[in-house]
């Protein structure tokens, strides 16, 4: 198997010109068409096989690195084609040609080797690792800008015949054909993938894992929260994919209408702890929220509402906030709690704390990470606990790892705590360590 993933380089001699030809070819120097990689896709292609691209681009790149700057903009390059290395070795195997190559600032090309393979497959996987690679650089792009990036992906192919005669015109020609659908917006796995994404939701195959919150100061558990998952080993099995999908194609309610009854009916503990829920803002704003039918799904499982913790995660936001925040104080008067989650990453502030008010805030396991080596991270999460005496909630620490990070935090007076090292979330729900 002949294998390699270029290093992060730039290389300015790589960017595209304009040829004085007829088309107007984009023509550059890609490894692809170098020694060794050059003979490997000959040899593909003369067995009768193909030779299958994948365009990988950040949209809006030139305005984003003007507004945020070029280093920051390097950065988040660097993140994607690392990210997107580890995906490809990650669900890419077994092929006889895998090349990953960084182009531009903002353009990853990869090349896959095969039999042939048909067009729906190939979008069906270009899909797939667009949905990954998204989530997977999220976190990267919160924590450096405070805003979310869209990747797009374009596919093409290289067949015997035209490519084994010039192989130079046909990967241009491919390549512009995969211009051609990110700029049109062109997703053909989309609706395979919505079919999919359908028949789980209307199968009842959504499954509730949940992970115990610990409290730190007198031992014990608090509460249970519970986290999504699609069916095992399927494409939609992470929550990144199942959020992320949902969230672009407007299936955000639905999808959290599934959990929550996933998550309510599974629930095998009344009594012995809170049960945290995650809510979407926009769910609570969805003209479709009905918030008597969470009622009932809680007095058909033996809950009540004072049982029930509604976490809302700070990434995400609303427009109409007065819809919102009325919501949330009918969600009070009912005797919910509000939790809100994510707090550390990207901008997030006080300010926006204070206007939810919540009873609980659950710091990013960002803050968390080797929090017992970096005095700054301890400086941040003392003055949370500050401001939680003050307005008169609690502190969650998530993300907990090691020995050392639950010490610092226990010593630092950190109200409760969650992560692998306490427990991973399970079904049944698991013990802790």
């Amino acid at each position: 198997m002949l294998i390699s993933v270029m290093d992060f380089k730039p290389r300015f001699e790589q960017r595209f010109q304009h040829a004085k030809t007829s088309g107007a070819l984009l023509r550059r120097t890609l490894s692809l068409l170098d020694a060794p990689h050059r003979q490997g896709v000959k040899q593909i292609l003369e067995r009768g096989d193909a030779i299958s691209l994948l365009l990988f681009e950040v949209q809006d790149f030139y305005i984003f690195s003007k507004i945020y700057g070029q280093e920051v903009a390097d950065a988040l390059s660097l993140a994607m084609e690392r990210e997107l290395s580890a995906l490809v070795r990650d669900m890419v195997q077994g092929l006889p040609f895998i090349l990953l190559e960084r182009m531009e600032g903002d353009k990853l090309l990869l090349a896959l080797g095969s039999s042939q393979t048909s067009m729906d497959t190939l979008t069906h996987t270009a899909a797939i690792l667009r949905l990954n690679l998204r989530a997977r650089i999220k976190r990267e792009s919160l924590n450096l800008t405070g805003q979310d990036v869209e990747i797009a992906v374009g596919v093409a192919q290289l067949h015997p015949g035209g490519a084994r005669k010039n192989l130079e015109q046909a990967v241009h020609a491919a390549l512009a054909d995969a211009h051609r659908m990110i700029r049109g917006s062109l997703d053909h796995a989309a609706a395979g993938l919505l079919k999919e994404f359908r028949s789980i939701m209307e199968g009842g195959r959504i499954r509730a894992l949940y992970q115990p919150i610990v409290d730190l100061r007198g031992g014990g558990i608090f509460a249970w929260e519970a986290l999504a998952r699609g069916p095992a080993g399927g494409t939609f099995e992470s929550p990144a994919m199942l959020f992320g999908f949902a969230e672009e194609h407007d299936l955000v309610f639905p999808l959290e209408q599934a959990c929550r009854h996933a998550a309510i009916r599974a629930f095998q503990a009344p009594g012995q702890g809170k049960l945290f829920l995650n809510v979407h803002p926009r769910t609570l704003v969805d003209p479709s929220f009905n918030p008597g039918e969470t009622l009932k799904l809680l007095e058909d499982s033996g809950l009540e509402p004072h049982d029930v913790v509604l976490e809302i995660t700070e990434r995400h936001s609303t427009k109409d906030f007065s819809l919102f925040h009325r919501t949330l104080d009918h969600y009070r008067s009912e005797g919910y709690k509000v939790a809100v989650d994510d707090v550390g990453t990207g901008y997030s502030g006080l300010w926006s704390i204070a206007e939810i008010r919540p009873d609980f805030i659950k710091l990013d396991m960002s803050l968390v990470r080797g929090i017992d080596a970096n005095p700054v991270k301890r400086a941040l999460i003392e003055t949370f606990l500050t401001f939680s005496d003050k307005v008169g909630c609690k502190i969650i620490a998530e993300g907990i790892e090691t020995p050392t990070e639950l010490s610092s935090l226990v010593s630092m007076g950190v109200h409760f705590g969650q992560g692998y090292y306490l427990a991973r979330p399970g079904a049944p729900l698991p013990a802790v360590a």
